[in-house]
């Protein structure tokens, strides 16, 4: 059995409301919706019935295709079979006897296969009605009633994505608007969003095909959508110009008609008339080619500008040249390579005392842009030198295992004095000198890293691989894969065979202390929560890309951490393994891919867990995925290792999820996101015995009979709580990311009121919570504590 759940179809979730939006785009009545899977009915000799799909009848068992998955039942129990015809069946049927040209047929037939919960089948028929009529207007409005939502929720969704600087999320989004609803009514607005971030990445001849199709023939597609038109416009102004093609960006400056654009003509004239570099007499002439750099530095066309100086190796020892190109990379945000040019033009010379102190000013702010990014406010620390206290500052305080010691105190309180903006402090948080991986000594493949487990004090080691062609200058996807009972991580690095050199992947293979093994205990999950740390202080790890995976009781560990941290983690793969220990916290895997994988005639760990796991998770809407295989049994699985390497490059964490549920029994356990539990309580409680592989006693964990419970969801500026009854006070982080921190914020408990106001960023709190998590990429910038009552 290979079950394969994808987060959602790709038009959503069969909706009564998408067929309500049918019937009364088309006129007709709605009848009620019948699920997809209700064909046969299998009469069981118990005098008990089970309605499905019958795949097949053989080897003295029948199969049959239900709602949650596929059951198998000896041909023993089986009294009758009834058989009928699927919906999708009635509705093939019907198709085959329309005519080729029937378009009214086929919009009918789409309002049934809604009706009985196919809409992908609906816009199926829609599309073949259009295609046989084109412009049916029934048809046409009765398909963009059901694209139309999920289309302008990718919309939404891709422009919060932007807005939070998560540019190929947002591509993706959009790109997938535009491919699966071509004919939603958003498509033009869809278009031009997209063509912002082409031209953002240089993509410009892609910018100006989606801008022009966003336009239409006329300019006028995008009257419809208030505050795109104008910016499409310019939009496409600037690709043509960034293309160099002069005339084109003419004709749209004066369809722009601003009142800068009679400026911006002349410039365009003047570069049409003026030879492009290395290609004719601005390659060969100075005047001509600095003519033509400051011309298209005015028009901040900086990419272009430092095109110049690319083609014009002939001129490239002029200081004057080398200076002008270095202003065009710093404008075009390449602050290292403006760098290289400054310094290119003082080893050439000239340009007098002011220019040498205006070039060092430069100097210094350049090489805070090429740490922190142009936007960083440089002065408003106090320079470079302030710069340098803010950032020996931070690393002191984040350093600190007390926040009280003087060391820590004395840092904040230096931090604090300099009145730097909080921006500032945060991005140092994020990528000051404590962020940056120790020197490659450029040694791939295979190494033995030795590791002290941190709460059970033995030292152990892990394997990592690294990967051929390993780059510091960028992040890397990091997986952990951990062993099975009485194994090491070489037997991990083994079940991936040759595969593992080739992969581009950091992968660590912990082994455990042999007498704790990776187990419920808190001793294994520290030392996997230290090996990760390890590998992050010594390589560029990507922190929204890293894995679990494992067999047996590495896969058992797998369920374990990933409810218990899910914030740490892009996804999960248990091979072999169980939630059952878990099974009542698997809620917590809101924002955590999961992949399992059993065999059917697993004698050791029973696929019944993880099965039925799986498909609560499916129900809730997860990102899920269960693969049962039929007659294997109790492996790792490495024929799919291919397959889970496809898996994990598809996914990334969501570090800022805008909903999050979080289920706890330990108060040590007791955040999710930007949710914290505390104070839990229950009439009852158990008391575990934690034992090792060989049966030893490791640790007694007191785990509450009834979970504390909170979900939480961001809406606008509102966040909306629900919280269990045996939670006494929740905790709710807030970061730019997820609110407008420059406008009042309402958090609402159970629908009421509990707490509005305008919260000021504060630096201290920012760095402690990240001290306090080990995280400098997840930053928060205040927060709310709301008593709740429970717990008394």
């Amino acid at each position: 059995m290979d079950q394969s759940v994808s987060p959602g179809r790709r038009f959503g979730r069969r909706s009564r409301r998408a067929a309500a939006c049918l019937a009364l785009a088309l006129g007709i009545g709605l009848g009620p919706l019948a699920r997809a899977v209700r064909a046969d009915i299998v009469y069981l000799t118990s005098g008990g019935r089970i309605e499905g799909k019958v795949l097949e009848e053989k080897d003295g068992v029948v199969r049959i295709q239900v709602r949650t998955g596929i059951s198998t039942i000896p041909a023993s129990q089986v009294d009758h079979i009834e058989r009928k015809a699927t919906p999708d069946e009635e509705l093939a049927a019907a198709r085959a006897l329309l005519a080729r040209d029937d378009a009214d047929g086929r919009v009918k037939l789409a309002a049934r296969a809604v009706e009985a919960g196919l809409p992908d089948l609906g816009v199926e028929l829609l599309r073949e009605a259009l295609a046989s009529k084109p412009g049916h207007a029934v048809a046409l409005a009765a398909l963009r009633r059901l694209l139309d939502p999920r289309a302008e929720r990718l919309l939404t969704e891709a422009e919060a994505e932007r807005r939070a600087g998560r540019l190929d999320a947002a591509r993706g989004k959009l790109s997938a608007l535009r491919r699966d609803a071509p004919e939603a009514t958003c498509v033009p607005a869809a278009r031009s969003a997209l063509a912002e971030l082409y031209l953002a990445e240089g993509r410009a001849a892609e910018a100006e095909r989606e801008w022009t199709a966003a336009l239409g023939s006329d300019g006028r597609g995008l009257d419809g959508f208030p505050g795109r038109a104008e910016p499409a416009r310019r939009g496409l102004e600037r690709a043509f110009a960034e293309q160099g093609t002069w005339e084109e960006a003419i004709r749209m400056a004066r369809a722009v008609g601003d009142a800068g654009a009679p400026e911006r003509i002349r410039a365009y004239q003047r570069l049409g008339e003026t030879p492009e570099a290395g290609g004719g007499a601005a390659g060969r002439d100075l005047a001509g080619a600095l003519e033509r750099m400051r011309c298209l530095r005015k028009l901040g066309l900086a990419a272009r500008a430092l095109g110049v100086w690319t083609a014009s190796p002939s001129l490239q020892g002029d200081a004057a040249f080398a200076r002008e190109a270095s202003w065009a990379a710093e404008e075009s945000g390449n602050a290292a390579l403006a760098l290289d040019l400054l310094a290119r033009s003082a080893h050439a010379g000239g340009g007098g005392a002011g220019v040498a102190a205006e070039d060092e000013a430069r100097r210094s702010r350049l090489e805070a842009l090429a740490r922190y990014g142009r936007d960083f406010p440089l002065q408003a620390v106090g320079g470079a030198d302030g710069l340098a206290r803010l950032e020996k500052a931070v690393e002191t305080y984040l350093s600190a295992t007390d926040p009280a010691a003087p060391a820590a105190a004395t840092a904040l309180q230096e931090i604090e004095s300099m009145h730097a903006p909080f921006a500032a402090v945060e991005t140092v948080v994020r990528l000051g000198p404590g962020t940056r991986p120790a020197p490659f000594d450029g040694r791939t493949g295979l190494r033995r890293v030795p590791v002290t487990c941190p709460l059970g004090g033995g030292r152990t080691e892990y394997l990592l691989s690294i990967p051929v062609g390993y780059d510091p200058a960028k992040s890397w996807p990091l997986l952990i894969s951990l062993h099975p009972t009485h194994a090491t991580g070489d037997v991990q690095v083994y079940s991936w065979g040759r595969r593992l050199s080739t992969l581009d992947f950091l992968v660590a293979c912990p082994t455990a202390e042999r007498r704790i093994g990776f187990g419920h205990s808190r001793a294994s999950e520290s030392l996997v929560l230290a090996v990760a740390a390890d590998v992050r202080r010594t390589f560029h790890v990507d922190p929204d890309r890293v894995f679990l995976e494992g067999m047996s009781m590495g896969a058992h560990m797998c369920w374990i951490l990933g409810v218990a941290f899910p914030d740490r983690w892009a996804g999960i793969v248990p091979r072999s393994g169980s939630p059952l220990r878990v099974m009542d916290l698997i809620d917590n895997l809101f924002g955590v891919a999961v992949l399992s994988m059993n065999g059917d005639q697993d004698t050791m760990v029973s696929p019944e867990a993880p099965r039925k796991g799986c498909a609560r998770l499916r129900d809730e809407g997860y990102d899920v995925t269960y693969r049962e295989f039929a007659g294997r049994g109790h492996e790792h699985f490495a024929d799919e290792n291919e397959r889970v390497v496809e898996w994990m490059q598809a996914r990334r964490r969501n570090p800022y999820p805008r909903k999050v549920t979080f289920v706890t029994r330990e108060e040590q356990y007791s955040r999710s996101c930007w949710v914290e539990l505390a104070g839990l309580t229950s009439l009852r409680q158990t008391v575990l015995s934690v034992q090792g592989p060989d049966g030893d006693a490791i640790e007694q964990r007191t785990l509450l009979n009834t979970p504390g419970r909170v979900t939480g969801e961001i809406r606008g500026n509102e966040v909306l709580l629900s919280v269990s009854s045996n939670v006494r006070e929740v905790t709710v982080q807030l970061a730019d990311r997820l609110l407008d921190l420059d406008q009042p914020i309402v958090v609402r408990l159970d629908g009421a009121i509990r707490w509005q106001g305008k919260p000021a960023r504060s630096v201290g709190h920012l760095l402690e919570t990240s001290r306090q998590r080990g995280e400098r990429d997840v930053l928060y910038a205040n927060r709310v504590v709301l008593p709740v009552g429970g717990g008394k």
